[in-house]
């Protein structure tokens, strides 16, 4: 099903608006659904005692569907009270957008990470506790899905250095770092088909990657340097060509996290000062 306002939603989704929603007109040729002005109402809001109770029950209502164009309802509840959304029930909305789109992004890295070129979305919904229509609002295609993974898994691999660095000595999280690098490596290979295609359109995000990762490595390298417990010898570049090389020796194993750790404790070896 079309919507005028150009946002396409599944069968399932348009029968679920036509029930809960009161629609001025209805033109089911093509499965086109076209309004002749924006609904003031919605149908399905629980009753309420009072007015901004039942404003803030129908605000909720809105956040949770996993379909319904948020400018459409946004209209309705605005001309109930003026021209103007409650605050705390935009905030509300706001929040519980971010909190779904966190989600989607957490449960598609664990199942490329799982599955590979596998992995489907409805299964990445599900898995988020999502409609597949609240995926397809906040990532439009699986390439737009992939890239908000990409750049989330490659900061979460960035953001870890600090804390291993306050939690354990400079060796000790070097490695611990170095198991989170085989798995982000895991996870990039997982959508690598796709990946392709969202680097070769920015050539800038894969240079940005690098750049991060390289400046997370070298803050382990420059703790253990500091401390005497590494070679004061050791070049970042080195470093991470090593772990590079790891992940291509494993990725075809049937255990290569363990494997990989292995191949780690050996190079961690060659880097220590005894």
């Amino acid at each position: 099903m079309i919507c005028s306002w150009g946002t396409t939603f599944s069968d399932e989704a348009g029968r679920v608006i036509r029930s809960r929603l009161r629609i001025t007109r209805l033109d089911c040729n093509r499965s086109r659904l076209r309004l002749a002005r924006p609904v003031h109402r919605l149908t399905a809001a629980p009753v309420a005692a009072s007015r901004e109770a039942a404003l803030r029950h129908a605000a909720e209502w809105q956040a949770g569907s996993g379909f319904v164009a948020s400018g459409f309802v946004a209209s309705g509840l605005a001309a109930t009270r003026g021209g103007r959304l409650s605050t705390t029930g935009e905030r509300r909305r706001r929040s519980d957008a971010r909190t779904n789109q966190e989600r989607l992004v957490a449960a598609a890295a664990r199942a490329f990470t799982r599955d590979g070129t596998g992995a489907t979305l409805k299964a990445i919904a599900q898995d988020a506790g999502v409609g597949i229509g609240t995926l397809y609002r906040h990532f439009p295609t699986r390439q737009a899905l992939v890239e908000a993974v990409y750049r989330s898994e490659t900061q979460r691999l960035c953001d870890a250095v600090p804390e291993l660095l306050r939690q354990l000595p400079p060796v000790e999280a070097l490695r611990a770092w170095a198991a989170q690098f085989l798995e982000y490596m895991a996870t990039k290979d997982g959508m690598a088909d796709v990946l392709h295609g969202v680097l070769s359109a920015d050539e800038g995000l894969q240079t940005d990657t690098r750049t991060k990762i390289d400046a997370a490595l070298g803050m382990l390298v420059d703790a253990g340097k500091r401390t005497g417990d590494l070679r004061g010898d050791l070049d970042i570049e080195e470093v991470a060509l090593a772990l590079g090389g790891f992940v291509l020796i494993v990725e075809r194993r049937s255990s290569p996290q363990e494997i990989g750790l292995r191949l780690v404790d050996l190079l961690l070896q060659g880097l220590t000062r005894h």
